[in-house]
This record gives C-alpha cells, sequence and structure tokens, in this order.
C-alpha cells in the first residue's frame, strides 16, 4: 500500500486514477442500476402476483394463443399493475444510476429509462399484450426515469 501511494506521490498519477475512478464508478453504476432494476421489477410482479392471484406468474400458460387469451381474460386491475411494475423498476434503476454516477447531469438516469424501453419494446413483441397497454408501457419509461432523477437531482441540492 506505501508502495502504490509512494508511486502516486513521485510520478503524478493523480489525474491517471482519478480518471480509472470515474471509469470504474460508471461501470459499476450501470451494472448495479440495471441489477436493481431488474430485481425491482420482478420483484413488483411477483407482489401484484399476490394482491391478484389470476395474473399470478406461475399461472401465465407458454403456449402463444393461450396466453394470448389469458391476457385478454385478466381485469384492468392486473394489467395495471404489469405497468407499474415496469415503471417500477425503471423508477429504482434511475434513481439507483443518478445516485451513483459521478455527475450532476439528468442523463445517468435517463439513459436506464431509454434501457428498459428497449426491454419493454422486447417484451411488447414476445408477450401479446392489448394495442393500448403497450403503448402506455413505452411510453412511460423515458419520462418517469427523467422525473425520478430530477427529484433526485433537487433532493441532494436541497440538502
Amino acid at each position: 500500500m506505501k508502495a502504490i501511494l509512494w508511486l502516486i506521490a513521485v510520478c503524478n498519477l493523480n489525474p491517471l486514477m482519478n480518471t480509472f475512478l470515474k471509469i470504474l464508478l460508471w461501470v459499476v453504476a450501470f451494472v448495479a442500476a440495471t441489477l436493481v432494476g431488474m430485481y425491482s421489477m420482478m420483484g413488483l410482479h411477483h407482489l401484484s402476483g399476490f394482491v391478484f392471484p389470476e395474473a399470478a406468474m406461475s399461472k401465465m400458460p407458454e403456449d402463444p394463443v393461450e396466453l394470448e387469451s389469458f391476457i385478454a381474460g385478466l381485469g384492468l386491475a392486473p394489467k395495471i399493475s404489469v405497468l407499474l411494475s415496469h415503471w417500477g423498476g425503471t423508477v429504482m434503476s434511475a434513481l439507483t444510476a443518478q445516485f451513483i454516477a459521478p455527475t450532476k447531469k439528468l442523463w445517468p438516469g435517463t439513459t436506464m429509462g431509454a434501457f428498459f424501453l428497449i426491454g419493454g419494446i422486447a417484451n411488447a413483441m414476445m408477450i401479446p399484450m392489448p394495442t393500448w397497454m403497450v403503448v402506455t408501457d413505452v411510453l412511460g419509461y423515458v419520462p418517469l426515469a427523467w422525473l425520478a432523477a430530477r427529484a433526485l437531482q433537487l433532493r441532494v441540492n436541497r440538502a
């Protein structure tokens, strides 16, 4: 440890180390944000399965035709809970990225919203959902991520 500190002092590696640590912090921010968002989303999906047992993920059929009729037969509340699960995971991801990233700008949280938007589009292509649900789901990712990042930014600046 003393040798590393001596090397930094003698060779003036401080700017290089600052750059390395910032890059490492960016990587940690986006990996952590992705994991937090995915696990939050899955946790909210499972929680909605407890609230609406008819919509539990374990009851979803694997056959595409049966899946389409299963989703069509669900009520409005389970469908809204799916949207809230997706948006909740996105918000948690945006907050995590915004909190860890070494910048005060809003783009880390908004980037996570765009990342989860890509996942939401892929999800909409794989699972047959009603059109209104797909449109509402897709339109919510980036604005909610931006709002979460902005709220955290205002909260940190106020403190």
